[in-house]
């Protein structure tokens, strides 16, 4: 009868470890996980979360449309990074002293340290180059995934890498990229002269020429420059201007 009693002590006692032992395992793998959990504050009246490991998060493209044009304006940039410094962010200018760039470069304000953001339950890690993002789904984030996101390490079946500057030309809409290719893609890099920028502006230059009499009789040759500007944000084009230059030389065809 004891010896029954003692054997079923042990399976007791071994059951409970057992259970302590998948528990705390449980505990462990959870603590170590990407934790997203956050509640959407506002900053400078605009939607955002500061995610625990340091990073911004928007719910929406509308959502980050709007923070990056108030971001990007002279007249309110300084309100948003004070309220975003105060909520604890830290930009990618925070370790600007390890980088060769240049402290104006817009994605220096908008990627924390560590290169990261969120847009639409993506998560992204621009290149140090600034030249690619790597992308994942948060669905598939676990410690190791994140890791190698952050270390910019692609991973096929659950990345993909991406060029910032894309074709100048085609539209391009992130969200509906990242719902059609959730993972998978990986970019040979954009070389062309002129490029569509995440953030920025692209500067362009016509000529055009004629012969012609001026009030006077005179046979005129006149070369007009035109220079256009186009201003990109999240990669929609949002703004143009154009500035003419006229030289003119005496005319040999009129």
């Amino acid at each position: 009868m004891t010896k029954n009693k003692s054997k079923k002590m042990k399976t007791l006692l071994s059951g409970s470890i057992l259970l302590c032992s998948i528990l705390f395992f449980s505990s462990c793998q959870k603590d170590n996980s990407l934790n997203n959990e956050v509640e959407t504050t506002k900053v400078n009246n605009l939607a955002v979360s500061l995610i625990p490991q340091g990073f911004l998060k928007f719910n929406t493209s509308n959502d980050f449309i709007a923070f990056s044009k108030k971001i990007l304006n002279a007249e309110t940039k300084e309100s948003v990074l004070k309220d975003l410094s105060e909520k604890g962010f830290k930009s990618r200018n925070f370790n600007i002293a390890s980088r060769n760039s240049d402290t104006t470069n817009p994605y220096n304000l908008i990627f924390n340290a560590d290169g990261l953001l969120e847009i639409d339950n993506v998560i992204m890690k621009i290149s140090d180059d600034d030249q690619f993002l790597y992308t994942m789904k948060e669905e598939y984030s676990n410690p190791e995934t994140f890791n190698g996101l952050v270390n910019e390490v692609y991973n096929a079946i659950k990345m993909n890498k991406i060029n910032v500057n894309r074709n100048l030309t085609a539209e391009f809409n992130f969200s509906d990229f990242s719902t059609q290719n959730p993972f998978g893609v990986e970019e040979a890099r954009n070389n062309a002269s002129l490029r569509r920028p995440m953030f920025g502006h692209v500067t362009s230059t016509s000529t055009s020429s004629s012969d012609g009499y001026d009030v006077y009789g005179n046979c005129i040759h006149t070369v007009v420059t035109t220079t256009s500007n186009d201003g990109y944000i999240f990669w929609i084009h949002t703004s143009h201007s154009e500035t003419y230059t006229t030289v003119t030389s005496p005319g040999t065809h009129c």
